[in-house]
């Protein structure tokens, strides 16, 4: 071991490595024929001379003595560490090889302890494989320990100091969090000392264990440097190409936990002005993640809740708010132009003699349908304006009942993104919630053909009852079990005698029943 060190060669280390490979030939399955001395003798050979034909003998050893193996990979690797060497032998194997666990258990802190405080630049792969085989095999609480202890070290230099520091966050991350993040902001030298320690090929990727803090920390750090990057084609990985991708991965983790604190991460991510590259991925990470916890949260209802349901009892989950809210909205619909109060009233300006000249503004739609709304609500649920949802956006109603909730997007007929708002407001931001279960309704207030805009195609609709066909058909399958399509005509009703488009197309009460509803 010394000899090799010194980078001289041994002259018995062929002659001795022949005789292991030609015994290993000739007994492949029996006892290794070597005792302790001969074969802590044949693996230095090894170690320093190695031949490719005794891998076979190597990895017998490996299983039946790894004790042996451990302390000549500590005493060798030691040896070529003090002398400034970038490789370890077996280091690659420490980590990702399963029949090198015990092996690793025994060599890493040894090694670890033994790596120079101040070591050169060619060194840090070396130590980032070491840190991530004593991360995966070694005792956790020892490595603590041998972390609390480098790091109080003045002597180290920023090319050690930073991969410790991501190590002590996998291993204590309430204890190494801040510092990490004191040491690496803003730094880019550190920051790519940083992703060479949690993204490059030479370490197993990601860790399991970050949570969601940590990995949030991570896209902090990191994403400044980094921006998205595509792959080239032309082979070949760069950092920045890894680092992006692994940026990636950290969002798709939290995008795939069902806990708060990775939605309360990711809505955190999205309002930093330090990551404006990211922002478009942050917004669709955040939202996925939002659906992710929506779902995880959902409990079908027990036998009593629907006992309750079906006794006209407050509704048991979002599902059940939806179907409340379709049918008393349906019920104000019908009483607009059937009822004897003139309520359609409610919702235009009036000159004089209470002649209607123009629709009310769109809020002041929304508060008479309100007052209409909530006469038909049980005493458990609330219908409030404006509800806040995804990316602080606002849905024009919120009906809630304990820890669920529809929101309700309204739109009058003239609005110029009548057929657009359904699919850009209502399912990109506000049924994302996890609370709605998917749930939503889109309400428009028919003031007649006149004024109102074209649709993507076919010819403008002329009654509130086509418009609502063709807003529910632009809903595909799965989007219609969630989303109520609600269209409530308030237009002026005809002169007497004449017939109008809307007035023409009016359901009586219970019509409703031969059309399936969109919610089921």
């Amino acid at each position: 071991v010394r000899r090799g060190a010194e980078d001289e060669e041994y002259h018995l280390a062929i002659p001795v490595l022949a005789g292991v490979i030609d015994n290993d030939a000739a007994l492949p399955d029996g006892p290794l024929k070597l005792d302790e001395h001969a074969l802590r003798s044949a693996l230095a050979f090894y170690f320093t001379r190695p031949v490719a034909g005794a891998d076979r003998w190597y990895r017998r050893v490996v299983r039946s003595r790894p004790e042996i193996v451990a302390d000549l990979l500590r005493r060798h690797g030691a040896a070529e560490l003090r002398k400034g060497s970038a490789t370890v032998p077996a280091l690659d194997l420490l980590a990702g090889d399963e029949r090198h666990r015990e092996v690793a258990a025994r060599a890493t802190l040894p090694l670890l302890r033994s790596f120079p405080t101040r070591c050169r630049n060619a060194q840090a792969g070396a130590l980032t494989s070491l840190l991530w085989a004593a991360l995966r095999r070694a005792d956790r609480s020892e490595l603590s320990r041998l972390i609390e202890h480098k790091l109080g070290a003045r002597s180290m230099n920023d090319g050690q100091r930073t991969p410790w520091l991501a190590a002590g966050l996998v291993t204590a991350p309430d204890r190494w969090r801040g510092r990490l993040d004191t040491f690496v902001r803003g730094r880019d030298a550190r920051i790519r000392q940083l992703a060479a320690f949690f993204v490059t090929g030479d370490s197993p990727g990601l860790s399991h264990e970050l949570r969601a803090p940590d990995l949030a920390l991570l896209i902090r750090l990191l994403g400044p440097v980094f921006g998205p990057v595509r792959e080239s084609g032309f082979g070949g990985m760069s950092l920045a190409l890894e680092t992006s991708i692994g940026i990636g991965a950290l969002l798709d983790r939290l995008a795939a936990s069902p806990d708060r604190a990775a939605g309360d991460a990711l809505a955190d991510l999205c309002s930093d002005p330090r990551l404006p590259v990211w922002r478009d991925a942050l917004v669709r990470a955040r939202d996925r993640q939002r659906v992710v916890r929506r779902d995880a949260r959902y409990r079908p209802p027990g036998i009593e809740q629907v006992c309750r349901t079906l006794a006209n009892g407050p509704p048991a989950n979002a599902g059940d708010l939806a179907a409340l809210l379709a049918d008393r909205l349906h019920e104000i619909a019908v009483e607009m132009r059937t009822g004897n109060a003139n309520d359609w009233r409610l919702f235009w300006n009036e000159g004089p003699n209470r002649a209607p000249v123009a629709p009310k503004h769109e809020n002041s739609c929304r508060d008479a349908l309100l007052r209409l709304l909530r006469e038909r609500l049980p005493s458990a649920v609330e219908a409030q304006p404006e509800g806040r949802y995804a990316n602080d956006r606002r849905a024009d109603i919120r009906v809630a009942c304990r820890d669920f909730q529809v929101p309700i997007e309204i739109k009058k007929s003239s609005h110029r993104d009548l057929w657009s708002a359904m699919r850009d407001q209502l399912l990109a931001h506000y049924t994302q919630d996890p609370a709605t279960d998917g749930h939503g309704t889109y309400l428009v207030f028919w003031f007649g053909a006149d004024g109102t805009p074209p649709p993507p195609d076919g010819p403008p609709p002329r009654s509130a009852r086509e418009l609502e066909r063709r807003l529910t058909a632009s809903l595909s399958e799965a989007q219609a079990c969630r989303i109520a399509v609600c269209v409530i005509d308030v237009a002026r009703p005809a002169p007497t005698g004449a017939v109008i488009g809307s007035a023409a197309n009016v359901e009586p009460p219970g019509a409703q029943a031969a059309s399936p509803s969109p919610i089921g």
